[in-house]
């Protein structure tokens, strides 16, 4: 017959089995209302209007990213979120992509038959693949995205958001852009290097990493895209 006690650690076990992991790294910002950027200035754009952006990774490597709008997830924007990591020196990107715009929808999957888009690609040195993650709407102006990194010991360095919106009803299209940016303190490994990292940080203005960059890159792209599609 089992013992009293042995069955006390089985129970404790499994009772820590069930418990949720702890979140090691938790960090937010908040972004200014009316800050949309069209073609010529900035725009009334509620939808793609970034109001606050989460993120959140436990101890085991699963990550929840949010990005709030001051208006609604609008079914015709396109929400883009992107995480640079790092990892013994090497980096890794997540590209989180969420929309049910029918054109962008077609230049990623080229098919007719998809009417929506949630896809989260990785990016390293030695991968670039699609990995599996949940994304839900809460509140109807919030998009919550989980995931896990490829390993739980990958310490994030930036994650911006991106919205867009795109409407072609004119001879002139409608542009709309927001982003903003989170950006982590990682741990040094020196004192010459902390200040020389802290110096970076202050001379940035909150947009200025390569992942940055490069999604804007892809915005770019996509935008040309679509535009020669519509022109033709």
């Amino acid at each position: 017959m089992m013992k009293f006690t042995e069955k006390i650690v089985i129970l404790c076990a499994f009772l820590l089995f069930l418990m949720p992991a702890t979140a090691s790294v938790q960090k937010s910002v908040d972004d200014p209302q009316g800050d949309v950027q069209g073609i010529s200035g900035t725009v009334n754009m509620p939808d793609i209007d970034i109001k606050k952006i989460t993120y959140s990774q436990a101890n085991d490597g699963s990550v929840t990213v949010t990005i709030q709008v001051y208006g609604s997830i609008d079914l015709n924007s396109i929400y883009m979120l992107t995480l640079n990591t790092t990892k013994n020196g090497e980096e890794t990107i997540y590209n989180v992509y969420y929309t049910k715009n029918k054109d962008f929808v077609y230049e990623w999957y080229g098919s007719e038959n998809e009417t929506e888009l949630k896809a989260i690609e990785v990016i390293s040195k030695n991968i670039q693949d699609i990995i599996n993650g949940t994304f839900d709407i809460l509140q109807g102006n919030i998009l919550r995205v989980q995931f896990k990194l490829l390993n739980s010991s990958e310490l994030p360095v930036n994650l911006m958001g991106l919205t867009m919106f795109m409407e072609y009803s004119s001879e002139v299209p409608t542009i709309g852009m927001d982003n903003a940016t989170i950006k982590f303190e990682l741990p040094s490994q020196n004192n010459n290097q902390q200040n020389n990292n802290q110096q970076n940080q202050d001379n940035e203005d909150g947009n200025g990493f390569p992942g940055f960059e490069a999604a804007f890159l892809i915005a770019a792209i996509s935008i040309a895209a679509l535009l020669r599609r519509k022109i033709l």
